[in-house]
């Protein structure tokens, strides 16, 4: 190789290496130039997206939810609501309180269902809405301060009489002498049952379940003793039945060498609807359970 050729050679490689160098500063040149603007664009533009899109949201209606306070009544004269503050409260007391809110020309109660109404017309003393089954509902806002007395009821009743309710029954077989002994306790658990009140508003009536105490005693033996509650059935009875029902009575059914049988009542409010679930406990004690067909 001649000397020549050699200068041509490292010259070359020298031009190459500068070419990349320079290459390699343009483009760290332009990410700079136009990547990072570029780059604080768009973060800044899915912000003002997020923004927007949170923004989107309906408000309530404020002074819609103001015209609401006050005491209503249908047009039967009759009192139907109290409307204060957030709350929405109603003459019968088994009906709980519901929270509520006015948004996009609807009447919006939230109570164990969220549900909305139509509101066809509002003014200070008119409020018209569309029920469940699409009929117009005409409200008057009372301005007689005694209609306010409807709201101060006592507490709705407990179910099953509302009374402490206690049973002895003794029996002797094969000579064995069994004594079951059962009591119902009134109790403070609230059971939220949904149904349609006269102006065919989604309300939530209130009840209060039952504990029941059940004893079985063999002589001076004890074979079985629980607080049952209506969740103790929850293998027998449909889950949403469970939810709204309340267990009303537990009664003895027959005592037998077998075992003692007993009806449990697990009813739902003001209906005629009931599972009655057989309890057996055995004369070891053992208790078995099936829904009675």
């Amino acid at each position: 190789m001649t000397t020549c050729q050699l200068v041509n050679s490292s010259t070359c490689q020298l031009v190459n290496l500068s070419t990349k160098r320079n290459t390699r500063q343009l483009y760290n040149s332009t990410v700079k130039q136009y990547f990072f603007p570029l780059f604080i664009i768009l973060v800044s533009l899915l912000s003002c997206a997020e923004k927007t899109s949170e923004n989107t949201d309906p408000e309530e209606d404020t002074v819609a939810k103001q015209m609401l306070q006050g005491v209503w009544m249908n047009e039967d004269e009759v009192v139907a609501m109290r409307v204060a503050g957030d709350t929405i409260s109603y003459s019968d007391s088994t009906m709980a309180p519901a929270y509520f809110a006015v948004i996009s020309d609807s009447l919006v109660i939230r109570g164990a269902t969220e549900t909305r109404y139509e509101i066809v017309k509002q003014t200070e003393h008119l409020f018209e809405f569309r029920n469940h089954v699409g009929d117009i509902v005409k409200l008057m806002k009372s301005d007689n301060p005694g209609d306010a007395e409807a709201f101060t009821k006592q507490a709705a009743p407990r179910i099953n009489q509302n009374q402490l309710i206690k049973r002895d029954t003794v029996a002797v077989v094969a000579d064995r002498k069994y004594h079951v002994y059962v009591q119902v306790n009134p109790s403070t658990y609230k059971v939220i049952r949904s149904t349609y009140n006269q102006e065919g508003m989604m309300v939530d009536n209130i009840y209060y379940d039952n504990i029941i105490n059940v004893c079985v005693y063999d002589g001076g033996t004890r074979l079985f003793s629980r607080d049952m509650r209506k969740q103790d059935f929850a293998a027998h009875v449909p889950e949403n039945f469970i939810r709204q029902s309340i267990l009303s009575d537990i009664t003895v059914d027959a005592i037998t060498s077998e075992g003692i049988t007993l009806d449990a009542a697990l009813c739902m409010p003001d209906t005629p609807t009931a599972y009655i679930v057989k309890m057996t406990v055995s004369p070891k004690g053992k208790l078995t359970m099936k829904v009675s067909s």
